[in-house]
């Protein structure tokens, strides 16, 4: 675990944080929101960021279904997925961005 301390006064308030399950919750909690458009999504949808990056996909399971390198303006096509919340994960060099896109198929 961790200990977070925060305040600028001469009490400061400590609470203590249990650590992250795995690295994949390490980075969500660290992560900064992701635009994703539409949501939900039947055939495709698009990531809204200006840098270039790493992408991943996790399905409900948490496998992944999707990994690229990613630049601003990519479309996925997820007419082939099973329905439900999927994990949007980008890596830039500015850190991480998440989101989750629901896939809904008719």
């Amino acid at each position: 675990g961790r200990i977070l301390v925060g305040g600028g006064s001469p009490f400061a308030l400590v609470r203590f944080a249990p650590p992250p399950t795995s690295s994949w919750e390490a980075w969500k909690e660290a992560a900064l929101p992701l635009a994703i458009q539409p949501n939900p999504a039947q055939s495709f949808f698009e990531i809204n960021h200006p840098e270039s990056g790493w992408l991943t996909v996790s399905d409900p399971n948490g496998r992944q279904v999707f990994a690229s390198k990613f630049t601003p303006g990519l479309r996925l096509d997820c007419s082939n997925w099973e329905a439900g919340f999927y994990t949007v994960l980008l890596k830039t060099n500015d850190g991480f961005r998440s989101g989750k896109i629901l896939v809904s198929q008719n």
